[in-house]
């Protein structure tokens, strides 16, 4: 007869034996007192006595029959648990704790979502996250949410909870350091992570020891140019020697403009990557994406486009030409986009307007 011992949610002691499980009920003395954890919804009356993590004594017998996953059950919750204080992510948490179970403990597990929404309510009890804010006015980030886990500066400039278009810049001392010795920055927003009330989650690169990493992060409320300046203004006052001589964007006109006006001298970029995506995004909206998977003459034509950026400057103009010359069925709504957007519409005298994009910045 082996009896073993873990915490409920709330942290109450469980013992578990035979299949059975009982929940502390009392203390008195040495001896500690359980009852069956279906005591209020089968009106068990089975009940133990332990002194010194032994069963003395006996009381009732169960109405219900024994669980033998019981253990395995509990194991599994109290394994997520215990997880859910590191910095494991919520997917990881859940497959370690769930990987060594057997199928009737996983079949008698909550599915795996309702897992995950576990992991993170915990966690928000662990860190005592405040609720959710219904306005920008009510977010005042102090504290401990300033801070790193080790303690350090993290939240280095707040524009306040008054600012329509509030941003908030988030980096360590150190990350700074690097990011001001950096010669190439790359910079990128994501739309997929950001709280609630904010736009987008932009994120600054640096150039480390040959390796790519995001330096600092800024959240942000509004898109604009005016707002893309104000973040650089301070990014620079937090460091005023950052001086990058090369910055690698996405297609953001506002971005572009503000480092063109922060930093004159630096040479802005466009993200290869970035072009590709537009360009498919083109074949989406256009209804032409079941012809772009099984047409391989027409996908062909379309991965020409953005791989005119690898040509010499004075060739794509007329490359672009030639692809048009190929009389492609259904290439004409991306061919007019690229134009405009990229080439620039033609004029008389072998001449182009001014596109979106220009070809060099």
């Amino acid at each position: 007869m082996s009896i073993s011992f873990c915490k409920t949610e709330k942290g109450k002691p469980v013992l578990i034996e035979n299949g059975f499980d009982y929940i502390e009920e009392r203390t008195y003395k040495n001896k500690v007192y359980w009852r069956c954890t279906q005591c209020n919804k089968q009106k068990c009356k089975a009940r133990l006595h332990t002194t010194n993590n032994t069963i003395c004594h006996r009381v009732g017998d169960h109405n219900h029959a024994p669980n033998p996953s019981v253990s395995g059950i509990r194991q599994c919750r109290s394994e997520i648990r215990n997880l859910t204080k590191t910095t494991i992510t919520t997917h990881s948490i859940v497959a370690t704790s769930t990987a060594t179970a057997s199928t009737a403990v996983l079949s008698q597990l909550p599915p795996i979502n309702n897992l995950k929404r576990t992991v993170c309510r915990q966690r928000a009890a662990n860190l005592n996250f405040p609720a959710n804010h219904r306005s920008m006015s009510e977010i005042q980030i102090t504290g401990s949410f300033t801070l790193t886990k080790k303690k350090e500066q993290f939240l280095q400039y707040d524009s306040g909870n008054q600012d329509s278009n509030r941003f908030l810049i988030f980096a360590t001392n150190q990350k700074l350091d690097l990011l001001q010795s950096s010669t190439d920055v790359y910079m990128d927003g994501t739309f997929k992570v950001v709280p609630e009330l904010f736009y987008q989650l932009y994120s600054i690169h640096g150039s480390v020891q040959g390796s790519i990493i995001p330096l600092a992060y800024i959240l942000m409320s509004r898109k604009s140019e005016e707002n893309y300046k104000r973040i650089y203004d301070t990014v620079i006052s937090l460091r005023l020697l950052f001086n990058p001589s090369s910055f690698l964007i996405d297609f953001e006109k506002g971005a572009m403009n503000a480092i063109r006006s922060c930093w004159p001298q630096s040479n802005v970029h466009a993200c290869f990557f970035h072009l590709t995506q537009n360009i498919y995004r083109q074949v989406q909206q256009a209804d032409f994406t079941t012809k772009y998977g099984n047409d391989e003459e027409y996908a062909h034509t379309v991965r020409m486009l953005p791989a005119l950026a690898f040509l010499e400057t004075n060739d794509i103009c007329s490359t672009f030409e030639d692809i048009g010359d190929l009389q492609i069925p259904d290439l004409d709504p991306l061919y007019n986009y690229f134009e405009d957007y990229y080439i620039g519409r033609s004029r008389s005298r072998n001449r182009r307007t001014i596109p979106m994009f220009p070809i060099t910045f």
